[in-house]
């Protein structure tokens, strides 16, 4: 899979040595021309559905985990790869944690939105 675009480095980060990693699968889900995203009152932001991947998973089984959990999706397709993306961001709850966090994106079909689990 390719890289898309340049390493995104989160402000105020002037070291990037000895890095706690972490990998997501993330759906591109289109839906009447617009582009599904999540929002998040905690973070007061809006991001592509997804999330890690747990030990034992492919990025395929992770991603239709996190689709079930976060929106309820039962049936999911994967179209196709899109590539990837590579941050290097403060942890959420802890400013001395630095993390390098690489995100594989996936353009998806999905039947409908259900409950989140």
């Amino acid at each position: 899979m390719k890289k898309i675009g340049q390493t995104i480095i989160e402000e105020g980060i002037v070291q990037t040595n000895n890095l706690k990693t972490r990998t997501t699968a993330r759906a591109i889900i289109i839906n009447q021309d617009k582009v599904l995203l999540l929002y998040s009152k905690k973070y007061d932001d809006y991001t592509t559905p997804g999330g890690g991947i747990k030990e034992n998973e492919n990025y395929q089984q992770a991603l239709v985990r996190e689709l079930k959990e976060e929106l309820g999706v039962r049936k999911v397709k994967i179209i196709q790869e899109i590539g990837y993306t590579v941050e290097i961001r403060f942890g959420l709850s802890k400013k001395e944690n630095i993390y390098q966090q690489k995100s594989f994106y996936y353009l998806c079909q999905i039947d409908s939105i259900g409950q989140p689990d």
